[in-house]
């Protein structure tokens, strides 16, 4: 049965899955064949492992740096509590990887996860202390799991986690909600955690906060619930310096939520949830930054401006040729450098690399580079 306490810890959209029972867990991919284009993506279930046949195994949330670097957060439950549970994904299979509890005797959960490399992730949930739920955040370096100290609102109230997102190994955000169901914020800052204010929705008994991406360290969204008279949307944006609350579409008198969302830019994201029984989604935009780049013949690239994030350069790196240009990608979150042989250099996880003419004979040297508007080349 769905306690009051379960319902606060999982949110609406929490509650109406533990509700339904979910129990074992489920892998699935989508894969497209032949050119780009030619064909509609084809969805398929991948064999995952669980602890027992015997004990309930939950995912919850996924996060993959390629298409041979996947992890996925959990938990499973051995008939009197909760434990972590941690998958990871090689390019052929799934395999359980060992993950701290905070006591074999108390719950722990884990509901959101976010790589920036395959040797670089946070996973983000509660723990059950005997009293409350507090905040549970997990570490990977690459070689193991550990337990990273979070803050919460008090020690005698319920806190959760639900999300995170990462621009790098220094800049995280998760979110989610505490007590009774305010938002609830933290920020990482590549040595410790620390709560930021957030706001809730006046005269609004519950506020929940489900799903949170970051395009840059001053701009994430964040999206969930709120409840007065009826349940709807929430969604919440960070310019850099404070979390502010955004208009979002909802129709009065029935149940919306917001479970997650991604954001390819600041000028692209989509959440999705459930409206009534039926599916929902939103598309909108982050909070809007500015800034730019240049970029030296030696491949050094210099960022100012709180939308220019620097993801990495050619500077002190073999060149066969010097660079001659740069092209951010539409949004924010890239770029790529090209030189005058025609090689590109991507940074960044919307920089995706599509080919070059480096190597390809030329009539004459490369002058420069843009990135189309749709980000697609």
């Amino acid at each position: 049965m769905t306690s009051v306490k379960d319902c606060v810890r999982l949110g609406v959209r929490g509650a109406v899955a533990l509700a339904l029972g979910v129990g074992s867990l489920l892998a699935v991919t989508a894969v497209t064949t032949g050119p780009a284009g030619a064909s509609s993506p084809s969805w398929s279930i991948v064999a995952s492992p669980n602890t027992s046949s015997s004990q309930s195994n939950f995912l919850n949330g996924v996060s993959c740096v390629s298409s041979t670097s996947c992890v996925a957060v959990g938990s499973d439950y051995n008939g009197s509590v909760d434990h972590t549970l941690i998958e990871s994904w090689n390019g052929a299979s799934w395999s359980i990887v060992a993950s701290p509890n905070t006591s074999s005797s108390q719950s722990n959960y884990l509901n959101g996860v976010s790589c920036v490399s395959s040797t670089s992730c946070i996973a983000v949930g509660t723990y059950y202390n005997g009293s409350v739920d507090q905040t549970l955040v997990e570490s990977w370096n690459g070689t193991s799991w550990s337990i990273v100290a979070s803050p919460n609102t008090s020690s005698s109230q319920y806190n959760y986690l639900n999300s995170v997102s990462c621009v790098s190994s220094n800049s995280c955000t998760a979110v989610g909600n505490y007590s009774n169901s305010q938002t609830l914020v933290e920020s990482w800052n590549g040595t410790s955690w620390s709560i930021v204010a957030s706001p809730n929705v006046p005269g609004s008994q519950y506020n929940y906060l489900n799903g949170v991406s970051c395009v840059s360290s001053t701009s994430c969204i964040a999206v969930g619930s709120h409840y007065g008279t009826s349940v709807q949307t929430l969604i919440e944006s960070w310019n850099g310096t404070s979390w502010s609350i955004v208009a979002s579409p909802s129709v009065p008198g029935s149940v919306h939520d917001l479970a997650g969302i991604s954001c390819l830019g600041s000028t692209s994201c989509t959440a999705v949830g459930f409206s009534g029984n039926a599916t929902l989604i939103e598309t909108g935009t982050s909070a809007p930054t500015a800034g730019y780049y240049e970029v030296a013949s030696d491949g050094g690239i210099f960022s100012f401006g709180p939308g220019a994030t620097f993801y990495g350069s050619m500077g002190g790196k073999a060149l066969n040729k010097p660079i001659v240009g740069i092209a951010a990608v539409p949004g924010g979150n890239g770029y790529y450098e090209v030189a005058s042989d025609g090689g590109i250099f991507s940074f960044g996880p919307g920089a995706t690399f599509y080919g070059s003419m480096g190597g390809q004979p030329l009539n004459k040297p490369i002058v420069g580079i843009a990135a189309s508007p749709s980000a697609g080349g």
